[in-house]
């Protein structure tokens, strides 16, 4: 399971046993802001191009809605390009 906080800009996953990891995401601008709600991935597709967004590459994508709404891989606003890697793996968040 993956909970999206909008707030924070963050994406957490889950495992059976609690949280495993957590990493810095990007959601909707204005106008095409990010969904609230429970959604299951209807499609994978590993080397995705956009057909809303100029034929962005969205690597990983994850479809959540047939209207756009995906978890997809790309360079975040804000954050220094970096070479590929998991973020952190932390099997208890502090509290």
């Amino acid at each position: 399971m993956a909970i999206v906080s909008i707030k924070t800009q963050q994406v957490t996953f889950y495992d059976a046993d609690g949280w495993i990891l957590r990493a810095p995401v990007s959601t909707g601008v204005k106008g095409r802001e990010t969904p609230a709600g429970v959604f299951a991935v209807i499609e994978k597709d590993l080397d995705h191009h956009s057909t809303l967004y100029d034929d962005a590459s969205m690597p990983h994508m994850q479809r959540l809605t047939w209207n756009g709404i995906a978890l997809h891989g790309g360079p975040l606003p804000g954050y220094a390009p970096r070479p590929p890697k998991w973020p952190t793996r932390r099997r208890n968040p502090p509290r």
